[in-house]
């Protein structure tokens, strides 16, 4: 499978799971992007995160000459080792650096009933399926079973850090918002890329990331 094809398919679930929506760049086209339930006074800021070219041939849409958009600083590149494709070594990666990030900026750890109880569990699932059997597609379910089951797991808890703190016991029995969002995010990552796999196997016979 070419390069671009692999940078494509998983570019392209980076684009749904950060922003929740999609888009596509064509030389003369115009696209636009939906918010629903937008803020009032909210400022909603987009970045591309890949350039390339759509075209289509029998109702299948391609993109080609695949390349990092204006979004992606040069400290995010290098950050994933300047790599000219992404394969399951690199959304391990991924993965492994969005917690260490979060670690960076918050105390919170795993049972303090927030995103970390969804991210934490997700991201060991990942990293022990895909190093005992290198596959992507059963790492990528791994991890959003493992997702699915952090965010089920903070109704029970009472939350210790953020808004819902302050409720402290009343917190009980509620799902955490953060852990949702950060759930939805994760799955829509792994679904995406699942399907771009399965939609290019089915195509051209041959594997793109898995």
């Amino acid at each position: 499978m070419k390069r671009t094809k692999r940078i494509a398919s998983v570019l392209l679930a980076l684009v749904m799971a950060l922003s929740l929506i999609t888009t596509a760049f064509a030389a003369g086209e115009t696209y636009s992007i939906t918010i629903k339930n937008d803020a009032a006074g909210h400022t909603y800021e987009a970045y591309q995160i890949f350039a390339g070219d759509l075209a289509i041939k029998d109702g299948v849409k391609t993109l080609s000459n695949i390349r990092w958009g204006s979004g992606v600083s040069a400290e995010g590149q290098a950050a994933l080792g300047n790599a000219e494709y992404i394969n399951g070594a690199i959304i391990e990666k991924m993965l492994k650096q969005a917690y260490d990030n979060i670690q960076m900026i918050s105390l919170a750890k795993p049972g303090d009933k927030t995103l970390v109880d969804v991210l934490a569990p997700a991201v060991s699932a990942y990293a022990s399926v895909f190093e005992k059997t290198q596959d992507t597609c059963a790492a990528l379910t791994a991890c959003s079973q493992a997702a699915e089951e952090g965010m089920q797991a903070t109704c029970d808890m009472q939350a210790k850090l953020g808004r819902a703190s302050r409720l402290k016991e009343k917190s009980i029995g509620h799902q955490d918002a953060g852990a949702t969002s950060c759930c939805l995010i994760l799955q829509t990552f792994c679904s995406t890329i699942i399907a771009l796999e399965k939609a290019s196997r089915k195509e051209t016979g041959d594997a793109a990331i898995c």
